[in-house]
């Protein structure tokens, strides 16, 4: 057994090898620290979690090619929703909870819009236009290059925005579901069913949104079945 693990290990050891090998040097740090900031997010600690978002969110500002990329609205979306259960879960005082929702909801907004824009540009882009376009971004000349398997590392990339291209609307549609929290906690029910309807059009099985707009309406929530749950469906498969 010691065996089979130690081969587990020396195996996991050298695929992650492979893949950092093949991250963006540039950025590397930034999604070292996004996985930091979901054990953060994990363990309640919300405040140290929106201080290395503004650190992943510089370190991604400081390569031009990432100031308008998908991850933009990742780390908008993330810290929209850590405002968002800091107004639910970590607030007593109900002035407070309005100002922290506000904040919520301002960068959740942000996300949408980050997403948006983004699908707009790649959405109709062939394989040969992404390609020129991450080789523009990626000089090869530059020397956070050097030493590294350069074509490794575009291949990685074009193969990261080709999946984002499948996963962002069910990322938009997990925005606008926390658009609509935000906005049912607001007491603004007719916006928050329009955020929901927005999210399930996305994202058809959208579970958040779904169970929230049912209760606005009024019907019975929807659980998800526990096979569901186990294998959610191909995240590299569009929704239908």
């Amino acid at each position: 057994m010691l065996i089979i693990v130690g081969a587990g290990l020396a195996a996991a050891w050298l695929y992650y090898s492979y893949q950092n090998a093949a991250e963006d040097p540039r950025v590397v740090e930034a999604r070292l620290l996004l996985e930091e900031y979901d054990v953060l997010m994990k363990n309640g600690k919300f405040d140290e979690g929106l201080v290395l978002l503004d650190s992943i969110q510089q370190l991604y500002n400081a390569v031009p090619c990432y100031r308008e990329s998908f991850e933009q609205g990742v780390i908008y979306n993330n810290r929209g929703s850590a405002w968002l259960t800091i107004a639910l879960y970590n607030t007593d005082d109900s002035m407070r909870k309005a100002e922290i929702l506000i904040l919520a909801s301002k960068e959740t907004t942000r996300s949408i819009y980050a997403y948006e824009e983004w699908m707009q540009k790649v959405d109709t882009m062939s394989f040969s236009e992404i390609q020129s376009e991450v080789i523009a971004c990626f000089p090869e000349k530059d020397p956070e290059f050097e030493g590294l398997n350069y074509q490794r590392i575009i291949d990685r990339r074009i193969a990261d925005i080709q999946l984002a291209k499948i996963e962002t609307p069910r990322r938009l549609s997990v925005s606008y579901s926390n658009l609509g929290i935000i906005q049912r906690h607001q007491y603004k029910p007719d916006s928050a069913i329009l955020s929901y309807i927005t999210a399930l059009k996305l994202w058809n099985r959208n579970p958040s949104a779904k169970n929230n707009l049912n209760t606005l309406l009024g019907r019975e929530t929807e659980d998800e079945s526990i096979l569901r749950q186990l294998f959610p469906p191909d995240r590299r498969k569009p929704e239908k």
